[in-house]
């Protein structure tokens, strides 16, 4: 027994409500993002103030970092930390805590339950290499969250000392440490922040269930545009979660993606057999 059909007026006026309400609440929203904007921008400026007076950071309350000391400064932190580290990346190819054996014992110790927290910068993921270095850290244990940007770096470890860019946003300026407790907690207020509006990286890395419509659309010969259209997803999304699957694959292009896949779909038929 079929149901009656309702009528064609007040299907209308429901989906008329419904548009109604979610653009008063998309408008809400709006308006709460604008001002966590507005938010972030005060605390970021009055941090810059606090910790980079005019005049430049060199002070009372910094140390410059000499190139040759950044690594083993940085290894000595670590390996003394209590608590967690709060790590701000801007750049993942500059930096002194990028030194190999700091990595190796950095990546040692998160195995061995060591906290730590890492903001990125969105523009990461567009960069197969980029994916896999993030997937290389969470791996070991690293949380991740993502920002629309990020500004400057800097790391905290625990409550001890903050390793930061000598100049706000500026890798060629090298980079200063300090131990001042009040500079520390600064720092660490600040990260805790934007940690509270960024977003987890785990569903930009991970796997989802139509991955497999998206590899079929791009194998079909759709632009990136047209795609997100037909999936109700972002361009920048798309982009994404192409750059997540090329990780995935080893792929450092397309046409590699487009072999890895075709290997992998031959060799699930053979086994399937």
């Amino acid at each position: 027994m079929t149901r009656p059909t309702p009528p064609a007026a007040t299907t209308v006026a429901t989906a008329a409500q419904a548009r109604e309400e979610l653009a008063a609440m998309l408008a809400q929203e709006t308006v709460r993002m604008e001002a966590r904007r507005r938010d972030l921008a005060r605390v970021n400026e009055l941090l810059r103030l606090v910790v980079a007076p005019p005049g430049g950071i060199a002070g009372s309350a910094w140390e410059a970092l000499l190139p040759d000391l950044a690594a083993p400064t940085v290894a000595g932190l670590t390996a003394r930390l209590q608590g967690e580290l709060r790590n701000l990346v801007m750049l993942l190819d500059e930096g002194p805590a990028l030194d190999e054996a700091n990595m190796r014992e950095t990546q040692d110790r998160m195995r061995a339950g060591m906290v730590q927290r890492t903001l990125y910068p969105a523009h990461v993921l567009d960069s197969p290499s980029s994916v896999r270095w993030m997937q290389s850290w969470q791996s070991v244990g690293e949380v991740q969250r993502m920002l629309p940007d990020v500004e400057t770096e800097f790391a905290v470890f625990g409550d001890e000392a903050v390793v930061a860019l000598a100049q706000w946003g500026i890798p060629e300026a090298g980079y200063v440490i300090s131990r001042d407790p009040l500079v520390v907690r600064l720092h660490a207020a600040y990260f805790d922040l934007l940690w509270a509006h960024a977003q987890p990286i785990v569903a930009a890395l991970g796997d989802h269930k139509d991955d497999d419509r998206l590899l079929e659309l791009l194998a079909l010969g759709f632009k990136d545009e047209v795609i997100a259209r037909l999936m109700g997803l972002g361009l920048r999304t798309v982009r994404r979660r192409i750059a997540s699957i090329m990780a995935v694959h080893g792929a450092d292009t397309r046409y590699q993606l487009g072999l890895a896949v075709g290997q992998r779909e031959k060799s699930t038929s053979i086994v399937g057999r």
